[in-house]
Parts: structure tokens; C-alpha cells; sequence
């Protein structure tokens, strides 16, 4: 009854974009818990990222030592990706079903835990090859259940800001700056096997420390489940994650992002050390500072975006993508200026939190937010990260190292193309904006 008083508000002739979707709460969080909610969402996130990125850090070691061609390193990520795409969708509808997301996170985090230190026991690969469908599959629903969780405990004036932080600065610290540096130094000096076993430890306590702070969760007033005031939600209700505009156009700019990503940690460091002839430390160095742009991009631009709106700063975002491949393939200048441009090239990275979680929670209802999150990185794992790395992969076996960078620029320009085409939907923004 709600959503339609809202949509008969609108003038005739003319539709008010959605100001804020019903996966918003209806009035403020308590401060105190909503920071620590953030705090250690971010660290567990954080774990997630680093286990995501170890083997492709650890490839110019596993490489020579299990004897892998190109395409079988990207097999390394497609694989990874494959089976984190199918278990993305299928438990983060049960979460969504059970409406019990947090402690679904809590098991997942014991299992991706516990699980990590297969791809370290590995001799060969095929066991390899396993091990890392067995890490897709145990970190799937990890991230929607993560992105719902923020949606459904955060107060909506800070919602951009608060997805911005869980979703790069423990990420931006632990996979972006620290494992670069920590991997390729202990490959170095006690192997590559060892650098699957550092999850472990931190994992189990990011459990303990989830169970601690969501049952200090404070007591409030439950909000309608499927209110919402989009035409769109209410000629399609059973299914708006579906019908929506928005949703899909997150969709395939996840798609180009995850094909971005995946061939960008894939290969940059492979085509640093074979083909700029980068010492390994050299290479360290300059993807950790790669990787640590997530931290001021991923934080300032969604809080940018809380201001000025989410289409035009994924837009620019997305756009800039293209600097970091072309630099690497065509700046043969000082050292200092190539970081700088790849620096400002990854830019494209603080998109993440918009497009898989403040977007879509501001678009469909809160009792689909999990699956449709879900639904948003299946396919943009399916479609980016299991077929990026594979062509990735082939290319570079046929064409050179140099191939999967052209993709990755070429991946810049879809995200760029369908951010275009994104509406408004920052409630600050969004109010203001009237469709004819």
C-alpha cells in the first residue's frame, strides 16, 4: 500500500526514480554497533580477498615448479571462478530463504579456514586444479552474504560509505598492499606452499569475533520485507531482481570487472617479470601498490557517490581501467610515473562496492537482496572471471603476454559503455532526478 501512495505521488506523465529501496532500513542503526559491523566485516572480507589473489601471486613460483603452461594458469582461475560462481547464487538464495545470512557467513569463514591450506598441499595439477573448485565453491556466497549484511544493518544515509569500507579497506590492506609483499618474500625464502597456510589462524578468529558482535546486535524495528516504491517492483513483485534495468547493467559491468581483475592478477605479473624483465621484488612491489589503490579509491568513491550520485563516479571509474594495461604495455619511461599511472589506472577497483552491493540494494526488495547479489557475481564469475583468465590464457600462449592486456583494456570499455546506461539510484541524488 505504500509503494503504490508513492508511485500515485509521482505527476502524471512522469516516474520518480526510487530514492531509497526497501533494503534500506527505516531509520537509523546504533553507531556503535553498526562500527564494529563494519570493522570486522572488513577484516573477514579482507581474509576472503587475500585467499582469492594467493595463487595468482604465488604463479611465478608454482609455475616452474609444477611445470605449467599459460593456459593451464588460467585454467587456475577459471576453475576458481567457475565454481564460485554456482555456489554464489545457489547459497546466498538459501541465506536469503533461511533469513539467517549471518550465520551462514560464520560457517562459510570456518570452511574457507580450515580448507585453505589444500592448494599448499597440492604436488600436482590436477590436485591444484581441485583444490582451488574446492576454494570457489566454500567462497562463493561469501561476498553477497557479506554486501546483504551491510544493506540490511547499515542506516541508508551511510550505506555507500559503509559498503565502500567492507569492501576495500581490509581487502586494500590484506590482499592489495600486504600480499604481494608477504607471498612473493615467502615463496622466496620457505616455497610457495607455505603462503596457502596464512588464512588459517586469522579466519577462526574473524569467526569468534563475527559470533561476538552480531549478538550485540541492538533490537529494532523490523521493516516491511518487500516495500518498495519502483512501477517496476510492483508490476513484477515475485521477481523485480529480474525485470530491473539497473540490476543487469551491474551484471555485465561485473562481468567486464571480474575478466578485468582476473586477467590483471593473472598475467600483469607474469608480463612484468618475462617480458619487462622486472626482478621479482621490483614486481612485488609495484602490484602491492597496485592493489592498495583499492583502499583511497574504494573508500572515497562510493562516499563521493553518496553525494553526486553512482552513474556518473562508476562511469569515470570504469574509463580510467583503461590506463593501467596500456601504460604497462606502451610506457617504457621512469619507474616512478609507470606506478603512478597504474596507480590511477585501478581506479576502476573502488567500483566493486557500487555495482555488486549499494546499487542493487537500492533497487530491489529486502527479501531478494542476497540472491540477487548472488545472481550478480555467478555471472559476472561465470561470464568474467571463469572465461577472462582461460582466453586470457590462450591468448598469451598464441600471442604473447602482451594479448591479455589488450583484453583488459578492451573489458575497461564494455564497464564504461554499460555505465552509461545505469539510473540514478543514490537517494540524495536520486529524488531530485524526474524521468519523463
Amino acid at each position: 500500500m505504500q509503494a503504490l501512495l508513492a508511485v500515485a505521488k509521482v505527476p502524471h506523465g512522469s516516474q520518480r526514480l526510487n530514492p531509497g529501496n526497501s533494503a534500506l532500513p527505516p531509520k537509523a542503526r546504533n553507531p556503535r554497533y553498526e562500527m564494529n559491523m563494519v570493522a570486522i566485516l572488513s577484516l573477514i572480507f579482507g581474509l576472503i580477498t587475500f585467499e582469492q589473489v594467493t595463487v595468482f601471486y604465488l604463479e611465478p613460483f608454482i609455475q616452474p615448479d609444477l611445470k605449467l603452461s599459460n593456459t593451464q594458469v588460467g585454467l587456475l582461475g577459471s576453475v576458481y571462478w567457475g565454481t564460485l560462481a554456482v555456489s554464489s547464487y545457489g547459497i546466498s538464495a538459501v541465506a536469503d530463504l533461511a533469513r539467517r545470512p549471518k550465520i551462514y557467513l560464520r560457517i562459510a569463514i570456518i570452511l574457507m579456514s580450515t580448507c585453505s591450506v589444500l592448494s599448499g598441499l597440492a604436488t600436482s595439477f590436477p590436485a591444484l586444479l581441485t583444490a582451488r573448485a574446492v576454494m570457489g565453491g566454500l567462497e562463493g556466497p561469501m561476498s553477497s552474504i557479506v554486501f546483504s549484511i551491510v544493506a540490511l544493518e547499515s542506516s541508508a544515509a551511510r550505506l555507500g560509505t559503509n559498503m565502500g569500507v567492507v569492501a576495500n579497506l581490509g581487502s586494500g590492506v590484506l590482499q592489495g598492499f600486504a600480499a604481494p609483499i608477504v607471498l612473493v618474500a615467502t615463496a622466496q625464502h620457505y616455497g610457495w606452499r607455505v603462503g596457502f597456510f596464512f588464512v588459517v589462524l586469522p579466519g577462526l578468529i574473524c569467526a569468534i569475533l563475527a559470533g561476538w558482535v552480531f549478538k550485540a546486535a541492538p533490537v529494532i524495528e523490523a521493516r516491511p520485507r518487500d516495500a518498495g516504491v519502483s512501477t517496476s517492483d510492483i508490476c513484477a513483485p515475485s521477481k523485480p531482481s529480474r525485470t530491473h534495468r539497473n540490476v543487469w547493467l551491474c551484471v555485465l559491468i561485473f562481468v567486464g570487472f571480474m575478466a578485468y581483475a582476473s586477467i590483471a592478477f593473472a598475467f600483469l605479473p607474469l608480463y612484468f617479470v618475462n617480458v619487462r624483465h622486472f626482478s621479482a621484488q621490483q614486481m612485488s612491489f609495484i602490484m602491492s601498490l597496485l592493489g592498495s589503490s583499492v583502499i583511497p579509491f574504494g573508500i572515497l568513491l562510493p562516499m563521493v557517490s553518496d553525494h553526486f550520485g553512482r552513474k556518473p563516479v562508476v562511469i569515470v571509474a570504469s574509463l580510467s581501467g583503461v590506463v593501467c594495461p596500456l601504460a604497462s604495455l606502451y610506457y617504457f619511461g621512469p619507474i616512478p610515473m609507470l606506478i603512478f599511472l597504474l596507480f590511477i589506472g585501478f581506479a576502476w577497483g573502488g567500483i566493486y562496492s557500487l555495482v555488486t552491493g549499494t546499487i542493487p540494494s537500492e533497487t530491489v526488495p529486502a527479501r531478494i537482496l542476497s540472491r540477487t547479489m548472488g545472481r550478480i557475481f555467478a555471472i559476472g564469475t561465470l561470464g568474467g572471471g571463469f572465461l577472462g583468465p582461460t582466453i586470457g590464457g590462450w591468448s598469451a600462449d598464441h600471442w604473447g603476454l602482451r594479448a591479455p592486456l589488450l583484453l583488459q583494456a578492451t573489458c575497461a570499455f564494455i564497464m564504461t559503455l554499460a555505465a552509461l546506461g545505469l539510473r540514478e539510484s543514490a537517494p540524495r541524488v536520486a529524488r531530485s532526478v524526474v524521468i519523463p
